[in-house]
């Protein structure tokens, strides 16, 4: 489920709802705002295992 949300929220995010695919440039445009909604999204979904948020711990 996180998968599916992150993939739609993503490319949301860089605009590009008719096209499955984001390249280098659009990924780095994603604002702090926008990584952090991501990194919510897998921790609330993941029981606190999954996660930018995580890894960064790890």
């Amino acid at each position: 489920m996180a998968d599916r949300e992150t993939d739609n929220l993503m490319l949301n995010i860089a605009k590009r709802e008719t096209e499955r695919y984001l390249d280098y440039k659009q990924i780095n445009s994603f604002s702090c705002d926008d990584l952090r909604k991501i990194d919510q999204l897998w921790i609330s979904n993941s029981d606190n295992r999954f996660g930018f948020s995580v890894q960064k711990k790890i």
